[in-house]
């Protein structure tokens, strides 16, 4: 939508739900997730990328059974930390290049420590997760994970 005129402007023409853009920092690109089956009760979202300079949408996903839900993009652009979420349970973090489509997985927890979403360090090398316990709703660790050695540190351990 454009702010100063009220009129929208639509981006995608997908037949299932889209949800949950982000534009990239520059401004030139969004992440957003996509339905790939209309049955509700499957796991089945994928991530796309539609760049605004060419207006053309591409896939970088493709995870029958799970659904990323967090995006955060690197301060460069050059990619994205995704949070998913797994049928049987898991929970996952991973790196992915919007150019090569390399996807590099950070963490796998358990449900009872699902990860929020990450923020990446300005260096593009790091990210700062947090870990938590649905049960207690304690935060449990604050951790430091780096995406090219994926080297953990624990910051923090909260009880």
């Amino acid at each position: 939508i454009d702010i100063v005129t009220q009129q929208s402007t639509t981006l995608t023409t997908g037949e299932l739900c889209e949800a949950r853009p982000i534009w990239s920092p520059d401004g030139q690109k969004i992440a957003y997730l996509t339905q790939t089956t209309p049955e509700i009760d499957k796991l089945n979202w994928d991530l796309f990328i539609l760049d605004r300079t060419t207006g053309q949408s591409y896939q970088l996903t493709s995870t029958l059974g799970t659904m990323e839900y967090d995006l955060v993009w690197s301060p460069d652009g050059q990619q994205l930390a995704v949070t998913s979420w797994q049928q049987n349970a898991d929970v996952a973090i991973f790196a992915i290049d919007i150019e090569t489509k390399e996807v590099i997985e950070l963490l796998e927890e358990t449900a009872d420590e699902a990860p929020l979403p990450p923020q990446w360090f300005p260096d593009n090398q790091h990210l700062l997760v947090q870990t938590y316990s649905p049960n207690d709703g304690a935060l449990q660790f604050l951790d430091v994970l780096n995406v090219n050695t994926l080297e953990r540190t624990h910051l923090v351990q909260f009880p």
